[in-house]
């Protein structure tokens, strides 16, 4: 005789009261519908509408005018095939008794909310706490002979090799492993003295994450100097991305500068130009909604040491850090302005407004073009024996919109 065997009769017993206290009294309903619709405002069916059969579906209806009321007529519809989660409405199942419908579409906040109605949020959750720990070890060492493979000196530097291990409370215990590499070629005279040549540079920086997925930072830049008459001058263009297994390309970065130093007459003094442009991608978006206020605390510890062994640099070391998140506010109440009355918000920075953004994106300091604001205002169709038809306020001016103001705070 097993072990089972001998708990056989309770454990069918226990799942028999079970399965009846869930048939008398269930715990839990489950809403696979959106619930049935009013009757009287989508069972509208005109006058003029008088065929027997219809000619979609091949059911059945029918139409009996009831009366006229000042020149309005009335009728009494019946139309078959009536499904589960249909209502009977106030003259019976499948029939109709009305002049006409207006259904209202909300969209966002209901157009006519002022100020005086207002939207509250309750959020509970648990402290968010990040922490973990990362050992590495570095290597640096000139003149590996590497680059007399391209003609040219070469340094390559093995910069960094580390794993970490970290524990979220929210996604578990997590680790990771990076190697950073650079290398560095440039002509033999371009090195000395600062004399006329071509220098490159190429940077590596590979990270491999089970949060985050494998991520690939690459920077490349190449410098050329040259001598004109008194002048001195460098151009320098550079380009880098950034890849990441989850999101694609994350980022692309091109930049490209020009210098001249005049070196007879120091007085004419030094001219620079510039540029450099940066694009980045895979950005979340969000949906404004109220937000509740965030008390952040962070700390990091680091400790590095190695010794010099000729033309190498061999060091050791280790980082760790610790991050908490606290909720500031487990409940917020906010004034909720709708299309009709957002004009009267403008002055709240705690409102919030019936709108949302095309293309939403995080808003930072290097967005130099705002999302386009769209205000979300409600949609009335009205159904009546004249005829048909949808309409919307509108608004003569474009309005002020923006998110309510949310101060979170930090100790680092």
């Amino acid at each position: 005789m097993t072990i089972f065997s001998r708990f056989r009769k309770p454990l069918a017993a226990f799942f028999l009261c079970l399965f009846t206290t869930e048939l008398v009294a269930p715990t839990v309903s489950y809403a696979l519908t959106s619930g049935p619709d009013q009757p009287e405002m989508k069972g509208f069916t005109p006058i003029g509408n008088s065929d027997m059969v219809d000619l979609f579906s091949g059911d059945f209806n029918y139409n009996i005018p009831l009366l006229d009321v000042g020149g309005y007529p009335v009728n009494l519809s019946y139309q078959s095939g009536s499904g589960m989660d249909d209502e009977a409405s106030w003259v019976g199942l499948g029939w109709s008794l009305g002049p006409g419908a207006l259904n209202r579409q909300l969209r966002g906040i209901p157009d006519d909310f002022n100020g005086s109605d207002k939207q509250e949020r309750w959020t509970n959750m648990k402290d968010h706490i990040t922490k973990g720990g990362r050992i590495y070890a570095t290597l640096k060492a000139l003149g590996i002979p590497l680059g007399k493979l391209l003609s040219k000196k070469g340094n390559f530097s093995l910069t960094k090799i580390s794993a970490g291990v970290k524990y979220d409370n929210y996604r578990g215990i997590g680790f990771d492993l990076g190697v950073n590499a650079g290398l560095s070629l440039t002509d033999g005279v371009a090195a000395e003295n600062n004399m006329p040549g071509t220098d490159g540079e190429l940077d590596l920086d590979l990270n491999l994450s089970s949060f985050d997925g494998a991520s690939a930072n690459i920077n490349a830049s190449m410098i050329k100097k040259w001598n004109d008459n008194a002048d001195h001058n460098q151009l320098t263009r550079s380009i880098g991305f950034g890849m990441n297994s989850r999101a694609g390309l994350t980022n692309l970065t091109l930049g490209s500068s020009f210098s001249t130093v005049n070196m007879k007459d120091t007085r004419l003094g030094n001219w620079y130009h510039g540029s450099s442009s940066s694009i980045s991608f895979a950005a979340p978006t969000y949906t404004p909604t109220i937000t509740h206020a965030m008390t952040n605390f962070s700390g990091t510890f680091n400790l590095s040491v190695g010794p010099q062994v000729f033309i190498a640099h061999v060091g050791l070391g280790g980082t760790g850090f610790y991050s908490r998140q606290t909720l500031a506010e487990k409940h917020k109440t906010s004034p909720a302005y709708g299309y009709y009355y957002s004009s009267k918000g403008r002055d709240d920075d705690n409102a919030l407004l019936d709108f949302n953004r095309e293309k939403d994106i995080p808003f930072s300091k290097n967005v130099k073009a705002l999302p386009v604001p769209i205000p979300t205002y409600d949609l009335y169709t009205a159904s009546s024996q004249n005829g048909g038809g949808q309409f919307r306020l509108y608004s003569g001016g474009s309005g002020i919109f923006f998110d309510q103001r949310v101060h979170n705070s930090s100790d680092n």
